[in-house]
């Protein structure tokens, strides 16, 4: 197993944009997670109220040209971005201008047929960005998009077994429970099942304290990571 990307999940409002830049230059393996959700933002701790443009124009700058950057779409919003709607669609074009993007589809369901046309009809509209389905059940089907098996759906438990998926072509990332007091055994677990293929992990609560986004974790974490056989 290697690990090629470490994301974490809930950049909020008290996090420090010019730290994210620091940390990003000193670790390019690191990818920062950030939650969108229209009726969610700005009003629930992980959902920051500044997103997309809006970073941009404050800063006065592209700050995450020097940042890899994945945006979560959660709740009603995933069917509004597969539908189109305006504000989701312009979003994702402000964000997908010249930067390296990738767009995390927080599914509360299977796709029926319609849905996944759709889905494949987005995917077609954008080619500097790679979609990644979340997937709760170990059942990840067969459709041409990245895939986190994530169990845990960002409540920060750990599966009793981490997901085998054999179908090597598909980019496969690993999320739950995830965090700097248990990531070195869980890593072993996770080469366990996953055998010698490049994969990505994602970590979101335990990288909080008192449910702030707590930077010190996640340098913890990629200390972890970047000591390990792993990389």
């Amino acid at each position: 197993m290697k690990i090629n990307r470490v994301t974490f999940t809930g950049v909020d409002d008290n996090t420090s944009i010019e730290q994210l830049v620091s940390i990003s230059k000193a670790h390019p393996i690191v990818e920062w997670g950030i939650l969108y959700s229209q009726t969610a933002q700005g009003y629930k701790s992980r959902y920051p109220s500044v997103v997309g443009p809006v970073i941009k124009a404050a800063m006065g700058r592209d700050v995450f040209d020097e940042c890899k950057l994945a945006l979560h779409v959660c709740g009603s919003s995933v069917w509004n971005l597969l539908a189109k709607q305006t504000f989701e669609t312009g979003l994702l074009n402000g964000l997908a201008q010249g930067n390296e993007l990738r767009v995390q589809l927080n599914l509360s369901r299977h796709l029926d047929d319609t849905e996944y046309a759709a889905l494949e009809s987005l995917i077609s509209t954008y080619d500097n960005v790679q979609f990644i389905r979340q997937v709760r059940d170990g059942d990840a089907g067969t459709f041409g998009t990245a895939i986190l098996f994530d169990g845990s759906a960002g409540t920060g438990k750990v599966p009793d077994a981490w997901p085998d998926y054999p179908n090597t072509m598909h980019y496969v990332g690993y999320a739950g429970g995830l965090g700097p007091d248990n990531l070195a055994h869980e890593l072993d677990r996770i080469a366990e099942v996953v055998g010698n293929i490049s994969i990505w992990i994602d970590m979101e609560s335990n990288v909080r304290t008192d449910d702030l986004f707590d930077l010190d974790k996640c340098l913890r974490c990629l200390e972890i990571v970047e000591s390990s056989k792993y990389v």
